[in-house]
């Protein structure tokens, strides 16, 4: 039951991805809030990089007076990066470009999944309606789980000699009680059950389904019955139809997107060469699981540094890799992908698993559909190229955010490892550390720059923060992390530099 379909969570990505759905031409940069030089500051970066991340205290809340410290701080992260790039430095790193690239090629995948599901969403009013009059109930079911047709077979014979829902789960090997869940209409669900409980509108003690839920999983229901949270207020009814609208938005979309990858990987068929995959599972396995049980596991970490976002198949397994590197892994569509590619590509596409969570047994299973659906991304990617989705603004846009975030960090330790005293490097505290060393570099810079900064005052002064501590990732994706952590580099609240844009841009 806590598996779905692989497609399923991205529906979570548009959500997340430089809003592009606010702009009139969804391919737009979006307002411009500041610049630096060639560097740009939209409205958006500035709300998702004070929103999606945990900001230090000293910058948290909605005052003028922390809106100003975001400004400056995202202000000095492009000033850094400038100074960093002024000493030629940070491009040469082929590991830190590949993660740059994947970054990219991730934003394309949501720009197609836009274009080819959610675009397409078209929407009856007569099935809002009929969603909106089941959207109050929050189901009480009790659930069997199957693993092959022929357990569907076995369930569909049971009913059909009448058995009770509770006899078909002895028979099955159950014991104890019957597993069950409740089931809300707001949480993520897989589409094929949300359509049987909030459309067909099935009474209590029904029995639904077997109903295919992924590959080779199916699940069969039976509603105990369920609880009702009536809309009263005109504020809750605009809000429940609204919520209607967005879910099954999100739902055909998926459907859309779906039909279109079956399309673009059509005849396209992978077989794995048994004794390298073999011995990439026994190679790649420990890793993994080890990872698993490690607090700095990178394939469960959310950090800001590409060579810790990226999975340590990369750097823990490298030098058993070596040695196979030049055998062939698998084929498809007539190419040969080696063991060396496979490990290259895992730069740019750190592998996704479908299970968050399985045994030990379950690994090489889970590795293969892992290694399964990177493929099918390249095909996506391929797709995107094509289409020249590299070149949209919003995209360009949002490498470039990562991009000077990292030469910001590198140019931050770099400046702080010659500037503090051998004594105090490890002692002070981060506010003494960024009023001490940080802000005098920052005034500099502000000075250095004066003339290559522009402040959109309007749009500033437009926008308004929230108090609340966010960490906020995505499901499913290669690179979880959305935006780079808060730049910790000033805690200057003044704006007395750089020059007022004379019309936003």
């Amino acid at each position: 039951m806590k598996q779905t379909r692989f497609l399923f969570c991205l529906l979570l990505l548009l959500i997340n991805f430089v809003a592009c759905k606010k702009a009139s031409d969804e391919k737009a940069l979006g307002e411009i809030l500041a610049t630096v030089g060639e560097k740009v500051i939209t409205v958006d970066d500035f709300i998702r990089r004070s929103e999606y991340t945990i900001r230090p205290p000293y910058a948290r809340g909605n005052h003028n007076i922390q809106k100003k410290i975001i400004l400056n701080s995202l202000l000095a992260e492009k000033m850094f990066a400038l100074e960093l790039e002024g000493r030629n430095e940070g491009r040469t790193d082929s590991s830190l470009q590949r993660y740059l690239q994947g970054r990219q090629e991730q934003a394309m995948r949501q720009w197609l999944f836009f274009e080819e599901g959610t675009r397409r969403v078209n929407l009856d009013t007569a099935e809002i309606k009929q969603v909106y009059q089941l959207a109050g109930r929050t189901y009480d079911i009790a659930f069997l789980n199957f693993t092959s047709a022929a357990q569907v077979a076995m369930f569909e014979s049971a009913r059909e000699e009448n058995m009770a829902f509770e006899k078909i789960y002895e028979k099955f090997g159950g014991k104890g009680d019957l597993p069950q869940r409740k089931i809300e209409f707001q949480l993520p669900e897989v589409p094929a059950v949300h359509n049987a409980l909030y459309r067909e509108n099935p009474g209590k003690g029904s029995v639904i389904g077997p109903l295919p839920v992924g590959k080779k999983q199916y699940i069969a229901m039976k509603v105990n019955g369920w609880t009702e949270r009536p809309a009263i207020s005109d504020q809750q009814i605009q809000q429940r139809w609204s919520d209607v609208q967005e879910k099954l938005s999100q739902t055909q979309a998926l459907a859309h997107y779906e039909t279109f990858t079956v399309g673009i990987m059509k005849s396209k068929r992978i077989e794995f060469m048994p004794d390298a995959f073999r011995k990439l599972v026994n190679i790649i396995g420990p890793v993994y699981l080890a990872s698993r049980k490690s607090a700095k596991g990178a394939f469960l970490k959310n950090t800001l540094d590409a060579r810790e976002e990226i999975n340590p198949l990369i750097e823990d397994a490298g030098s058993d890799l070596d040695l196979i590197s030049k055998a062939a892994l698998f084929q498809i569509d007539g190419n040969i992908w080696t063991i060396g590619m496979f490990r290259e590509a895992l730069q740019r596409h750190p592998l996704v698993f479908r299970k968050k969570k399985f045994a030990s047994g379950e690994f090489a299973e889970q590795f293969r559909l892992a290694i399964v659906d990177l493929v099918r991304d390249h095909y996506l990617t391929r797709e995107a190229y094509a289409r020249g989705y590299d070149q949209l603004p919003a995209v360009k846009q949002n490498v470039a955010m990562w991009k000077d975030a990292m030469a910001a960090l590198q140019y931050k330790y770099d400046y702080l490892r010659q500037a503090l005293p051998p004594e105090k490097s490890d002692s002070l505290q981060m506010i003494p550390l960024i009023e001490t060393y940080l802000n005098p570099q920052v005034d500099r810079l502000q000075e250095k720059y004066q003339d290559q900064i522009e402040v959109n005052v309007n749009a500033f002064n437009a926008i308004e923060l929230t108090r609340i501590d966010m960490f906020a990732t995505q499901q499913n994706v290669p690179f979880p992390v959305i935006v780079p952590s808060f730049p910790q580099l000033t805690t200057d609240h003044k704006l007395d530099y750089g020059k007022k844009m004379a019309t936003a841009k």
